[in-house]
C-alpha cells in the first residue's frame, strides 16, 4: 500500500538545460533522500502495538517512464484498514462500529512537503 510522488525529469531536463546529466546523476539520491523524510515521518505517525507496521515502512525508488517515482509504504496486510479505517463486524456479520483511519502515510506526506523539496534542492546543488 505505497503512496507515491513523481518527478517529471522531462521538466527536469528543460530547467537545467546544459547540465541534464550530472543532474539527473543527482536526482535519484536526492528523491530517495526525499522519500526518507516522509518514510520517518510516517514510521513516527504509525500506531504501535507489536511494532510490526512502524518496522514494515520501507522506501523505494523505481522509473515510469522518465519519471523518478519515489514510494514510501508497507507490505503490512492490515495497513490499510490502519490508514483509511474499518467497520467492526459482530455476530452475523453485523456491523457495530467503525474504526476511523490514522492517514500516518498520507498524514505524512502532506506534512513533509517543504522538506521534501527543501532535501531535494539541497542535493541538488541548490541552496
Amino acid at each position: 500500500m505505497p503512496i507515491e510522488f513523481h518527478i517529471d525529469a522531462s521538466r527536469l531536463e528543460d530547467a537545467i538545460r546544459g547540465n541534464v546529466e550530472e543532474y539527473l546523476d543527482r536526482a535519484a539520491p536526492a528523491i530517495q533522500s526525499a522519500a526518507k523524510v516522509v518514510q520517518a515521518e510516517a514510521k513516527r505517525r504509525a500506531p504501535v502495538d507489536s511494532g510490526h507496521l512502524r518496522s514494515s515502512i520501507k522506501t523505494r525508488l523505481t522509473t515510469d517512464g522518465s519519471d523518478l517515482v519515489a514510494q514510501v509504504g508497507t507490505n503490512a496486510e492490515y495497513a490499510i484498514h490502519v490508514e483509511y479505517g474499518h467497520r467492526i463486524k459482530g455476530r452475523g456479520d453485523r456491523i457495530i462500529g467503525y474504526v476511523p483511519g490514522r492517514y500516518f502515510l498520507k498524514g505524512a506526506l502532506d506534512s513533509q512537503r517543504v522538506n521534501m523539496l527543501r532535501v531535494i534542492s539541497r542535493r541538488m546543488g541548490g541552496k
